[in-house]
């Protein structure tokens, strides 16, 4: 696996890292891809939380095929490529994933989804209400497309669930491919943006695999949506995040803000690739050492998965705030290690709620510290 990608991307035909310097481009957009495909479904809903699919039209850049399908036209395979040598293009892919997923087809390898990368590049900003849409994501880069009442007025026809006569399915499919002719240009805006990055195709790909894993859960109504997914660690790929599950009660922004960067000092040192993989071994202590952390805190007692040998939380996080006391310098974070070295004596939020119960007497008082303590901003 190339050290300088993640998850080992590489160009199918040249072996070259994908989202590198790219250099020796062929294909459609001048990417590492032999095809690029974009499409889109149109569906109502079905049964639980499955699509029932009415058509499909998607668009192959290199071979210029138009493929507009409606639902009883659709085979046991997609009518294009879904190998590493051609590259999906869609916006909100779990919508269009899902619908694979209904008619049994195989899911692309190779995904980017332009919703995700248009939350990315905008993460931080203030955008108007709907700019998350398609419509609005093309409205950004000067793209023409239909209005939002023309695609409210479609979208009702659609959900109206039929029959169709032969004049409107012919139109629900003209209806579908002006969500499809807009992404090869939408991704080629945005491709500056996406290159820009360190890796960047890469990560782009890694998040794309990401909303085609997403999809399958939600095909297994397991969640409705990426929201539904309550992992302790969990991307978040619209934003190009982690989300850690809080691992205290944090009452202030400053205690919240310290652990937030301890998180990136850890994921920093864990980018240097400095220790050895996850093994799937390592997780058999893991729940044993979530449950001794949820429930004794820093007097928890936790496992080491590599060598076995037992130490407190407290002890442990003690000896990973000197390994980390590099990359917290190189993400700017000191104050914060600082700060959480000093938890490590005084104590987490939850002994203070703990004490404030104890020292008030009823829950009632303990809010009202509470409160206090968040308004003073001490912690």
């Amino acid at each position: 696996m190339p050290d300088n990608l993640p998850g080992g991307l590489v160009s199918p035909k040249t072996r070259a890292p994908v989202g590198t310097a790219l250099r020796g481009r062929y294909g459609p957009l001048g990417l590492p891809f032999g095809e690029a495909v974009a499409a889109d479904f149109e569906y109502t809903s079905g049964s639980g939380s499955r699509p029932a699919v009415v058509c499909m039209v998607a668009k192959e850049l290199a071979s210029g095929r138009v493929h507009r399908l409606w639902q009883d036209e659709l085979g046991a395979e997609p009518p294009f490529p879904v190998d590493d040598d051609t590259l999906f293009i869609t916006y909100f892919g779990t919508a269009e994933f899902t619908c694979f997923l209904a008619l049994g087809w195989p899911l692309p390898t190779r995904v980017i989804d332009l919703y995700v990368e248009h939350r990315h590049a905008t993460n931080g900003l203030v955008m108007p209400k709907g700019s998350h849409t398609l419509l609005g994501a093309l409205s950004r880069h000067g793209i023409s497309s239909i209005t939002s009442e023309q695609k409210r007025e479609e979208r009702e026809l659609i959900m109206g669930g039929g029959p169709w006569d032969a004049a409107e399915r012919e139109h629900i499919l003209t209806y579908c491919q002006t969500d499809v002719d807009p992404l090869p240009a939408l991704l080629e805006r945005m491709l500056p943006h996406i290159l820009s990055h360190p890796k960047g195709l890469g990560h782009a790909l890694l998040r794309g695999r990401y909303v085609a894993a997403a999809a399958r859960m939600e095909h297994t109504g397991i969640v409705k949506s990426m929201k539904d997914f309550y992992w302790d660690i969990r991307p978040k790929p619209e934003y190009g995040t982690i989300e850690l599950r809080v691992c205290d009660t944090p009452l202030t922004v400053e205690r919240a803000a310290a652990l937030a960067v301890y998180l990136q000092a850890l994921c920093h040192r864990l980018l240097r690739r400095e220790e050895p993989a996850p093994s799937e071994d390592d997780y058999l202590v893991y729940n044993y050492n979530r449950f001794q952390a949820c429930r004794f805190g820093l007097e928890g007692t936790v496992v080491h998965p590599k060598t076995y040998q037992t130490v407190t939380l407290r002890e442990d996080i003690r000896s990973t705030l000197t390994e980390i006391v590099d990359s917290a310098n190189a993400v700017g974070g000191a104050a914060a290690l600082e700060h959480i070295s000093n938890v490590m004596y005084a104590g987490t939020d939850a002994n203070y709620l703990r004490r404030q119960h104890e020292l008030r007497g009823s829950s009632e008082g303990m809010v009202d510290a509470t409160i206090a303590l968040f308004r003073s901003g001490m912690s």
